[in-house]
């Protein structure tokens, strides 16, 4: 009897620790994720505290074995040797989480080790998520607009070259952001409207023109069909197949009736205005990536807003040299 009880102890008591150490190991990484994310696309002012008050939060509504376990302030910014974070401490997250008596909460029970001596059984989880500039997906859209620029020189909302000043952002060797004239975090909830770009023209803000998608243009935009990252050259085309365009943004809609959030390139508006375009296709540069959340359209144009939701389509470089990317899309990612 006393060997029964002894094995129904490991079995019974040592089965519930290891299922409530996955349950705080589940609070903690949805914690460090909440709080990467926050960092990521909250003000700059505040990013770090709001960051850790959603890590808190969200690891802190989670349940370790029915009960709220006890959470420590979660640390932002967190170096300290981890993985990918020494270079860009102010981008991690850590939560620590606890169901051992320790932060306000209580250690996991015993049913049969009990009768032993012991009577409770402590348990905690780590995790520390990261928040990276994105420089490619793997799920373009087949548009390609052009980046932001100064306007010198009427009329207004139009490339004028050498009048209008086009800056391409750029990353130093301590990760210092410079985003040039681009669009940048600090832009996401603006509305944007996308329409056909004529390439004999000047550009608009809002021009879009296809690429590399002769035969599968309505496909690519209501599934994935384009790997790109910023850095590459693409072929360009007018972007005037009204038809194919709203075929594919319906689909789109129809998947995500409460706005379909897509992932596009940016090219330099100077690299356009020099080249020339009178024979239908021509190359650009990838210059930056934008997150667009497509809420209609309407005849040729598609109104949306600049988002800067994650997305699990987007990569991110580890492996220098990388591409610049000034993070207006963010890769939101476990690394411990």
């Amino acid at each position: 009897m006393l060997v029964l009880l002894a094995f129904g102890a490991f079995v019974i008591d040592y089965s519930a620790l290891w299922i409530s150490r996955n349950q705080a190991q589940n609070a903690a990484d949805a914690g460090a994720l909440a709080g990467a994310a926050a960092i990521s696309f909250d003000g700059a002012v505040d990013k770090a505290n709001r960051g850790r008050n959603v890590a808190w939060n969200m690891a802190h509504a989670q349940s370790v074995w029915g009960a709220r376990p006890g959470v420590e302030p979660p640390i932002s910014p967190y170096g300290g040797g981890i993985p990918l974070c020494e270079d860009r401490p102010d981008s991690c997250i850590r939560v620590d989480v606890h169901r051992d008596g320790s932060f306000g909460s209580a250690s996991m029970p015993t049913f049969l080790a009990n009768l032993f001596g012991q009577t409770s059984q402590p348990t905690r989880a780590m995790a520390v998520a990261q928040t990276a500039p994105a420089t490619g997906t793997a799920c373009m859209k087949p548009w390609l607009i052009p980046d932001r620029w100064t306007d010198n020189k009427l009329p207004a909302n139009a490339f004028d070259d050498p009048d209008d000043i086009y800056i391409a952002p750029t990353v130093n060797e301590d990760g210092v952001i410079s985003y040039g004239t681009g669009w940048t975090p600090a832009d996401i909830g603006t509305e944007l409207v996308l329409k056909p770009g004529n390439p004999s023209g000047a550009i608009s803000p809002s021009d879009f023109f296809e690429i590399e998608t002769a035969t599968d243009y309505e496909e690519s935009i209501s599934g994935c069909r384009i790997t790109k990252s910023i850095g590459d050259m693409v072929d360009a085309l007018p972007g005037s197949r009204v038809g194919p365009t709203a075929s594919g943004v319906e689909a789109l809609l129809e998947a995500n009736p409460n706005g379909a959030i897509v992932t596009i390139g940016m090219f330099n508006p100077h690299e356009f205005a020099i080249q020339d375009r009178q024979s239908g296709n021509f190359p650009l540069h990838i210059v930056n990536l934008l997150a667009f959340k497509i809420d209609h359209m309407t005849g040729g144009t598609v109104y949306g807003t600049i988002v800067g939701a994650p997305s699990s389509m987007l990569t991110v470089c580890n492996t220098p040299p990388c591409p610049t990317s000034t993070g207006l899309v963010s890769v939101i990612r476990l690394i411990r």
